[in-house]
């Protein structure tokens, strides 16, 4: 099931790469393919998680089809420099505290949340401590 969404995907938003398990989008289109997703059954966020790459944020993305069994990763990466994106949390309420949590500890802007800020540390805290540049200054 994985490799059919997958073409039918790719004839909308030509993947940057296609491997077995995952395909990588343009951060630009990350909402318009998890739209995608959720109208052929990929109704279900499972999660969002992001790793750095010195240059870049790669960021992982997790859906289900619970009639099918099956489930999808899409991946895209943000620069270091200006690391936003669109939101899926007004499409998946789950996507909310994870979005929240990678802003937190990643800076990663997800543009269109309503609710983007600190889950995990306090508002006075600085910096991002999963970034590998990450300084601890106690």
């Amino acid at each position: 099931m994985t490799k059919k969404i997958f073409e039918q995907l790719y004839d909308v938003y030509g993947f940057v790469r296609i491997h077995d398990d995952y395909v990588e989008v343009v951060p630009s289109d990350i909402l318009d393919c998890a739209l995608s997703l959720k109208a052929n059954g990929y109704e279900y966020l499972d999660m969002i998680t992001a790793s750095d790459h010195d240059e870049d944020f790669i960021l992982t993305y997790t859906f289900k089809n619970l009639k099918e069994k099956d489930d999808v990763m899409i991946r895209t990466a943000v620069p270091r420099e200006n690391p936003e994106l669109p939101s899926l949390s007004n499409d998946w309420i789950g996507a909310d505290f994870q979005e929240r949590e990678l802003y937190d500890l990643m800076g990663i802007i997800f543009t269109g949340h309503k609710n983007l800020k600190r889950i995990v540390l306090w508002d006075g805290f600085e910096g991002h401590p999963q970034r590998k540049d990450y300084k601890n200054v106690a």
